[in-house]
């Protein structure tokens, strides 16, 4: 079969997407050997002081300071940024809320959102995560049990939950709305997410079997579509609607550090993973950006966002000698669409394989400029390092 130009075309820009991840990735590995020499192993040491990087990172608008790589300007990864808030936290090896200690070793397994959360955030500071995660007083008794010590370092976090401040406040007033939310509100979400997913399959399908480049397009949209709603659930208690999310090759143990962990919780901030995880190619924090660097960045963002769902696969093939460990069986859940796509399409592998490419490249593109960019980097959406402005929109 003869490939078409603009087929060539989106299996170059895999290739190239390929090379900048092996580039980025053998950069981030390299850069990690080095700074656990700059590190002691004692995790209740504490956080070494260090002036940001101005290439990278602004000076924080909320007085964060950033984990040591973020501020020396390397690639920072998940495993990386939980390594390095193990250092800084201060929960010397266990889990901290607030200003205190707990061993919650004996409850990960008992607790109702799933072991995940407790096992990932391990030796860190979890205050944020608790307090938006939990909104009745049930769980606070629940810690106490669990209590060890006082923490002997400060928080490195700009939030205080003070019982009279705006969040508490806020959580105590929307408990008993939340009680009153219809249950057909769930039921619906689910049909909607479960349909979407039902679609992207179907289109899939469909585009191989009458060799439809307009059905592949749609089925990457659908696919898109059912990696965002999917997204909602990594913010849930574990259930098998997170796992829609693998369709696209995206990880749910990684989306849930970078977004659940990090991005819900330090919303474009110095500490916000998925602000680092795209520097030094795209850098959205107001520094001083070098003119090749705009340029550059204007000619990567089109690779990047049609091949965003390539990018974690590569990646993962790449870090695979070193992080076999992290690997489970819900990851070849990403195989499933091309298998489908050969069983009931009836066609060679060589036109599957590009049809399903097609695929992906669409829902990439679909997913990094909806779900990604639309409502994230707005101008007039706060980013850190920004002057704070008295208007009120």
């Amino acid at each position: 079969m003869q490939l078409s130009p603009h087929c060539t075309l989106y299996i170059l820009s895999i290739i190239l997407n390929t090379i900048l991840s092996i580039i980025r990735t053998w950069s981030a590995l390299t850069n990690w050997q080095e700074n656990k020499r700059d590190f002691p192993s004692n995790s209740t040491i504490r956080r070494q002081k260090m002036s940001p990087n101005p290439d990278f990172v602004p000076i924080s608008s909320l007085g964060i300071k950033p984990i040591p790589s973020r501020g020396k300007g390397r690639v920072v990864t998940t495993n990386m940024w939980l390594k390095e808030k193990q250092i800084d936290d201060g929960a010397e090896g266990l889990w901290r809320v607030h200003d205190k200690i707990y061993d919650l070793t004996e409850f990960v397994h008992k607790h109702p959102g799933g072991s995940d959360w407790l096992t990932l955030t391990k030796g860190t500071d979890i205050t944020e995560a608790f307090e938006v995660h939990h909104l009745t007083e049930f769980p606070n008794e629940i810690l106490k049990k669990y209590f060890v010590k006082n923490a002997t370092t400060e928080r490195n976090s700009p939030y205080t939950f003070e019982e009279d401040g705006f969040y508490r406040i806020l959580k105590k007033k929307i408990q008993p709305v939340l009680r009153n939310c219809p249950k057909e509100s769930y039921t619906k979400s689910k049909l909607i997410t479960d349909s979407l997913l039902v679609l992207s399959f179907l289109f899939s399908i469909f585009a191989v079997k009458f060799w439809s480049f307009g059905l592949g397009a749609f089925g990457g949209v659908f696919l898109g579509m059912v990696t965002i709603a999917a997204h909602n659930y990594l913010h849930m208690k574990d259930n098998f609607r997170i796992y829609y999310f693998q369709f696209s090759f995206l990880q749910v143990r990684e989306s849930r550090i970078s977004h659940a962990l990090s991005h819900h919780l330090y919303t474009n901030t110095i500490t916000d993973l998925e602000i680092a995880m795209f520097e030094p190619l795209l850098n959205y924090l107001p520094v001083e950006k070098k003119p090749m660097q705009k340029v550059v960045s204007v000619m990567l963002v089109p690779i990047i966002c049609l091949t965003f769902f390539h990018k974690p696969a590569i990646e993962r093939i790449i870090n695979l000698p070193t992080q076999y460990k992290q690997l489970r069986f819900t990851d070849l859940l990403g195989l499933l669409l091309p298998i489908c796509m050969y069983v009931f399409g009836n066609d060679d592998l060589l036109s599957v394989f590009i049809m399903w490419n097609f695929v992906l490249v669409c829902g990439g593109t679909y997913m990094s400029f909806v779900g990604f960019n639309a409502g994230h980097h707005h101008p007039d959406v706060f980013h850190d390092g920004d002057t704070p402005s008295n208007k009120c929109h």
